[in-house]
């Protein structure tokens, strides 16, 4: 029997922030870092609106996912080591925009090798059942912890800079070698 391990996909596989702070350059001439942010929330650390609305606008644009978004590394690696071991499933919450979807399953597909079958769309990520469950946003993770009814397994939150601030009682999980030893762990 193999564990369900369940993805968030932005901040675990996907450097979704370097891609927003690419469109924001683009827009302000303005260069941001990861280790600016003092939260999940980008425009909540950056501090402007305004700033928001525009990116996430030109973020809405066809090819934004697919062509501006890259792995973050070690993902593709430790996601062809997991993938033979666990029943994986990548849990993501849809952007807002009409090419989303596509291009998320496109760029799964394209760079980490998972079938459209192992996606699944959701903002309450808390309704999914797993054996583990990993994303950068405590407040995800947080929300699954509690729904027992649907997660008799284990959450953690995917360590990253703009989390790190948040004090919770959450189980952190710093890196691939991590996941190997709970899928090992969970295993024996």
């Amino acid at each position: 029997m193999k564990p369900t391990v369940l993805l968030d996909c932005d901040g675990v596989l996907a450097d979704f922030y370097r891609a927003a702070f690419d469109v924001i350059e683009d827009l302000t001439g303005v260069r941001h870092d990861i280790s600016e942010l003092r939260s999940w929330e980008i425009f909540q650390s950056i501090g402007d609106r305004d700033l928001g609305d525009r990116t996430y606008n030109a973020m809405n644009e066809p090819g934004f996912c697919l062509e501006r978004v890259h792995p973050l590394p070690g993902a593709v690696e430790g996601i062809a080591r997991i993938r033979e071991r666990c029943d994986l499933f990548i849990l993501t919450a849809p952007f807002r925009s009409g090419f989303w979807l596509h291009e998320r399953l496109a760029w799964l597909e394209t760079h980490m090798g998972i079938p459209r079958d192992s996606v699944v769309f959701a903002r309450q990520k808390r309704l999914v059942r797993g054996d583990l469950f990993v994303d950068d946003n405590p407040h995800h993770v947080r929300s699954w912890d509690r729904n027992r009814r649907a997660c008799t397994g284990e959450g953690f939150v995917w360590d990253q800079p703009y989390n790190r601030l948040e004090m919770t009682k959450l189980n952190r999980m710093h890196g691939w070698d991590e996941l190997d030893a709970w899928i090992d762990n969970w295993k024996s």
